[in-house]
């Protein structure tokens, strides 16, 4: 192959065979669980550009030109199924899952309705400026809320701005 670029994700698995985020973290120091490569999409083979192509016509090619091997794996996808894979994502305690519309193609730097990240466990990213550095904080366009800890003295936690809100 030359000129190919694949798309995936390395894990750490558990004991259960579930990709445990903490013990990818702890492999890097020192290797105590299994890694595996999994792939889901080809963008490029053999020197062409294959995000026009669909989702599914990618995979396609990707399992023609990939052998699974211990290490490396191809993601799998279950068609038609996504509540339950979604509650059994749930109950295994991971992230989410995503969904793709079969006929969409890769938009690489773009968001679309087309993918969608699913997930699971709540979870909220936020911003934590020091309040001492206002001139910082400023240019995020979030909701603030104003902390102390003894070992703050302040500070402003922030989560972004939803995409309805108009920014200056």
């Amino acid at each position: 192959m030359r000129s190919t670029i694949l798309d995936g994700e390395i894990v750490a698995l558990d004991a259960e065979g579930i990709p445990r985020f903490q013990l990818l973290q702890q492999w890097q120091k020192r290797p105590t669980a299994p890694v595996v490569y999994f792939l889901f999409d080809l963008l490029w083979c053999d020197g062409r550009d294959l995000t026009g192509k669909t989702v599914l016509q990618r995979r396609e090619r990707l399992r023609e030109i990939v052998t699974p091997v211990p290490g490396i794996q191809i993601g799998g996808y279950i068609k038609n199924r996504g509540i339950d894979l979604f509650r059994l994502a749930k109950a295994k305690g991971l992230e989410g899952i995503i969904a793709k519309r079969k006929s969409s193609v890769y938009r690489p730097g773009k968001r679309s309705a087309d993918w969608l990240k699913i997930k699971s466990r709540p979870q909220q990213e936020f911003v934590v400026a020091d309040s001492q550095r206002e001139k910082e904080a400023v240019s995020v366009s979030a909701r603030c809320y104003s902390v102390r800890t003894e070992t703050v003295s302040s500070a402003i936690l922030a989560t972004p701005a939803p995409a309805s809100v108009k920014r200056d």
